[in-house]
């Protein structure tokens, strides 16, 4: 059920939906998400930082874990937003190097991440 019983209220809902979409795409934005978790990290100010997304399993250590393969790059983390959802975990990283395709082969091999997605 939408809820657009107009077509004006019709139009309406297909721009916030479409406005959803590309803060996703654009920035990792959740906001909204009902069977995911919902993560919503304003993008620096300073637009110096380089953005990395993370959907993992919800374990304990997997946090740390993660955090330990951007400490192993000399990589600071400015900026994180995490939040679960059952067996899910979802983090939006804004760090200050560029993640390079080494960290994100790391990342990707972990056994307990699902998909690393680097923004640019």
């Amino acid at each position: 059920h939408v809820g657009g019983s107009t077509e004006e209220a019709q139009a309406m809902i297909g721009e916030e939906v479409a406005a959803a979409l590309l803060k996703c795409i654009n920035e990792g934005s959740t906001y909204g998400a009902v069977n995911f978790p919902e993560v919503d990290m304003k993008k620096d100010a300073t637009m110096t930082t380089h953005r990395l997304l993370c959907i993992h399993e919800n374990k304990p250590g997997v946090m740390s874990a993660i955090n330990n393969v951007f400490t192993e790059a000399k990589a600071n983390i400015c900026q994180q937003f995490l939040n679960t959802k059952g067996s899910v975990g979802y983090v939006v990283m804004d760090i200050n190097v560029e993640a390079s395709m080494e960290v994100k082969k790391q990342l990707t091999n972990m056994h307990t991440v699902i998909k690393v997605r680097v923004l640019v």
